[in-house]
């Protein structure tokens, strides 16, 4: 009753009961390929991709034929190329075959989206996330991806702040999540949250230039002259656009740093 009941709250759009019906029915039945192959689904639909993955690997270790085998290599060959097992721009014939079989199939979305952003492509990218959004809502990796999309466009970052602030309650420790609420908090003029936030981050990844400059910003303006001077000068060092270079050199030039 427990994996029937979640099938149907899955089907329903309520995900999350859905995720915690089914996770108790995997538990109750851990060998049963149809109810690992709907876990997966609904692990994935908050994504928790990781996770999905792993299940839906069991589901099709739990049975050489089952109706879901099918949907499972699928799954599998499609998260696998936003995941580090694969190439999206080199599978991009393998994409579109996955689509044009289902335009709503969201790994074959999220694989197009990666796509899209690495040829620059932000309109279709943007279109591409918010579609996915449209099915799984709290599908945090869509979430923190067009929220670094939309975080250096002044009327769309408080949409960004709250995309990253979302998906920050499933990806906890992610840097890119961090740099987002870091340039929104400095937009925002809340220093020591931004330093805070760009700090966490880097302790996981280098910063880009562009947060650089704003965590450098956020000391001079938080009067932290020795940091400020420091981390100005590794923005500059880094590449900076011409409107900032000029404005850490005027901050530099203050405090005495450049």
């Amino acid at each position: 009753a427990t994996v029937a009941v979640g099938s149907i709250a899955f089907q329903l759009g309520n995900y999350t009961w859905a995720y915690s019906l089914l996770q108790e029915g995997s538990r109750q039945l851990p060998n049963d390929p149809a109810v690992l192959h709907d876990f997966a689904w609904a692990a994935y639909s908050l994504g928790k991709v990781a996770e999905a993955r792993q299940t839906m690997q069991s589901a099709l270790s739990s049975a050489s034929s089952s109706p879901q085998n099918a949907d499972a290599k699928r799954f599998l060959v499609m998260t696998g190329l936003t995941t580090g097992e694969g190439d999206a721009t080199a599978s991009q014939a393998e994409i579109n075959s996955a689509l044009a079989a289902d335009p709503n199939y969201v790994p074959a979305v999220v694989a197009r989206a990666a796509v899209q952003v690495k040829r620059g492509d932000t309109a279709g990218a943007e279109a591409s996330y918010r579609q996915v959004l449209q099915r799984f809502p709290d599908f945090a990796p869509a979430q923190r991806d067009l929220a670094v999309l939309l975080v250096d466009d002044p009327t769309k970052r408080d949409v960004a702040y709250e995309l990253a602030t979302k998906a920050r309650r499933t990806i906890s420790g992610d840097p890119l999540i961090s740099i987002v609420l870091g340039r929104v908090s400095y937009e925002r003029k809340d220093f020591s949250r931004a330093i805070q936030l760009f700090q966490e981050s880097a302790r996981e990844k280098p910063l880009d230039a562009r947060s650089l400059y704003c965590l450098g910003m956020a000391h001079a303006q938080a009067r932290h002259k020795a940091e400020a001077k420091e981390i100005l000068n590794r923005a500059l060092q880094a590449g900076l656009s011409d409107a900032e270079a000029g404005e850490a050199k005027r901050v530099l030039a203050d405090i005495g740093g450049g």
